[in-house]
């Protein structure tokens, strides 16, 4: 009888559980609404904007407490004769803003909307702990360089950063923590469910998913989670959810660099005008490491003016995040032939748009960590990315210093199941782009997203770096012709007339 008892108990506990866990998700759901609401931006005119507030529960999976608000804006096509799905933009980071804070910002979003295809509506919305939601993870202190980078406001003044940033990560958490904020509740999954519910809400049968970067992991999170309604995906600057972004980070580091000189030694003017340029930066890493320089940076708001003190890491960091943008890339091989001469004028500016970059100061570090320490640390080791590093050995010490998972510990994220770490699979028409010298999403990880997308095209451009849609011509078209009709075989024409980058090319005096 005792065994018996037992079964029975479990049976009645598993169906209450049932009862529950639908009666949880069912409320969940009636809590998910849209609010209407005036914009906190002027409107121009001529343009049909409609803004709101998507409200959702910080957590789905336990009883409603708290509820999320998300601006988001919706861009109409007035007046289109075609009625097309409309595209939802995720954007990157994890963390980074939608920018829809101005009217400005906004009217950038509008020239892109009209761009494209007539009858697709554009939504745009802040992520979950990101930009104009509510609340945001971001603790601002996290965005200064004299924490994060080890910069001074005095000459010769240089602070560890190892002991000063994590401090103040901690003091980040404790004050988020102090106002009841979920760190658990911040993560892909959650916001794969937000995106699901402002369908939903809004009304609308279906639409197509544009992610870019951190977005287009988002993006394959809704593919896999909540299929229903996705039309077609563009996926621009991949993650694939089973990519190891920290361990494999110096493979394709080393790939655009290794893009960047053989580009360069191809074009007979670049060749002549920067010869060696391999050469020449381990020269200058190995100078650096033997005797740093310090360069003053002028102030910028909010920023007031610093000291930094640049070593062969702080080098390393600055070239890294020079290939996000390829307007940085086209400067590069004279960047490096200037500094193998001792000139150091030119760093200052690739400086400037490193430790004074706005972005860091919109960036919503709370969320980044949130989302990183639950889904991506947990399936990545130092010791396995020092391993990886160890084949390039230019890159093995900036490994060691710049390990993203090191405030893991510090950040109560929870961690991930491992399903995050698992392929996507999905019969969704997608599109996904790759920019040749990104150096952080490059094409391989693009291909290994689009193994488990059987109904997926994969283009590389060969002067298009980390997102592609905003700089290529070519990505553009391709992206329009997919809007157009996704089933179409896609010809990319204009790939054929695409070369590497312009490379700036300054004459010797």
């Amino acid at each position: 009888m005792r065994k018996c008892r037992i079964g029975i108990a479990v049976g009645a506990l598993g169906i209450s559980l049932i009862v529950l866990f639908a009666a949880r998700s069912s409320a969940a759901e009636n809590a998910e609404r849209f609010e209407p609401t005036s914009c906190w931006f002027e409107k121009r005119a001529q343009h049909r904007i409609e803004c709101g507030y998507l409200v959702v529960p910080e957590r789905r999976d336990r009883q409603h407490i708290r509820e999320l608000r998300l601006p988001v804006v919706i861009l109409k096509r007035a007046g289109a004769e075609t009625k097309r799905p409309p595209i939802v933009y995720l954007t990157g980071g994890p963390g980074s803003p939608v920018y829809i804070g101005d009217q400005w910002e906004v009217a950038g979003w509008w020239e892109l909307a009209q761009s494209l295809p007539a009858g697709h509506d554009l939504v745009l919305f802040d992520q979950r702990g990101a930009g104009l939601s509510e609340p945001s993870l971001h603790c601002i202190d996290l965005a200064d360089p004299t924490i994060w980078a080890g910069a001074s406001k005095q000459p010769g003044q240089q602070v560890d950063p190892e002991s000063t940033y994590p401090a103040a990560v901690r003091d980040c958490r404790d004050w988020l923590l102090d106002q009841g904020h979920d760190l658990t509740a911040y993560n892909s999954r959650e916001s794969a469910a937000d995106v699901a519910a402002l369908r939903r809400v809004l009304g609308i049968d279906q639409w197509i998913l544009f992610g870019v970067s951190y977005g287009t992991r988002l993006a394959l999170t809704v593919m896999r989670d909540h299929p229903k309604g996705v039309h077609s995906a563009v996926l621009d600057a991949v993650v694939p959810l089973q990519a190891a972004l920290e361990r494999d980070t110096p493979v394709h580091f080393d790939t655009a660099l290794a893009r960047l000189f053989r580009d360069c030694a191809a074009s007979s003017e670049c060749a002549a005008s920067y010869p060696n340029l391999n050469s020449s930066l381990k020269r200058v890493l190995k100078r650096l490491a033997a005797e740093p320089i310090e360069l003053a940076l002028p102030e910028k708001s909010p920023y007031p003016a610093i000291y930094v003190r640049i070593d062969d890491i702080a080098l390393l960091d600055i070239l890294f995040w020079s290939f996000y943008d390829i307007e940085f890339v086209q400067s590069l091989p004279f960047l490096i032939h200037n500094l193998a001469r001792g000139e150091y004028w030119l760093l200052k500016a690739y400086a400037e748009n490193f430790y004074l970059n706005i972005y860091w100061v919109e960036e919503a570090t709370g969320m980044m960590l949130s989302v990183n320490c639950n889904e991506e640390a947990p399936f990545e080791d130092l010791e396995t990315a020092v391993a990886v590093a160890a084949q390039f050995p230019l890159l093995r010490t900036w490994v060691l210093k710049t390990w993203g998972h090191g405030l893991c510990p510090d950040w109560p994220s929870g961690q991930a199941d491992s399903v995050e770490n698992d392929p996507v699979e999905s019969d969704i028409p997608t599109l996904l782009l790759a920019g040749a010298y990104d150096p952080r999403s490059p094409l391989e990880l693009a291909k290994m997203a689009a193994a488990g997308l059987p109904n997926s095209r994969v283009f590389e451009f060969p002067a298009a770096s980390h997102g592609t849609i905003f700089t290529d011509r070519c990505a553009y078209r391709i992206l329009v012709e997919f809007l157009t009709d996704p089933s179409s075989a896609l010809d990319p024409a204009c790939l054929a007339s695409l070369g590497p980058p312009r490379f700036v090319i300054v004459p010797s005096k």
